[in-house]
């Protein structure tokens, strides 16, 4: 019997080679560059699924670029709590 290791490798897993051909969505590269989430699809467990595309009213033509927004954040503290029930610590740094 093979090891757990070998049962998974590299060579029998072919992974996307990136998120649009594992997704199925094109955006330019000028929108996207410098972003964390070029895209945001639908979970595999929602009932509903949303997707943009042109329907012939001129409404998916250009949209404005993404802004980026950084916020500057001065912690008073390293260790933080975390008091949520689907996180299974009550402390991180």
């Amino acid at each position: 019997m093979s090891s757990p290791r070998h049962r998974f490798a590299a060579s029998r897993i072919a992974p996307a080679q990136t998120v649009e051909d594992f997704v199925g969505v094109q955006i330019d590269p000028e929108r996207r560059r410098g972003r964390g989430a070029g895209i945001n699809p639908s979970g595999r467990y929602e009932a509903e699924s949303r997707f943009r595309f042109d329907d012939g009213w001129g409404s998916a033509d250009e949209l404005p670029p993404l802004r980026t927004e950084v916020q500057e954040e001065r912690p008073r503290k390293i260790i933080t709590t975390n008091q949520s029930p689907d996180i299974s610590f009550d402390r991180s740094i």
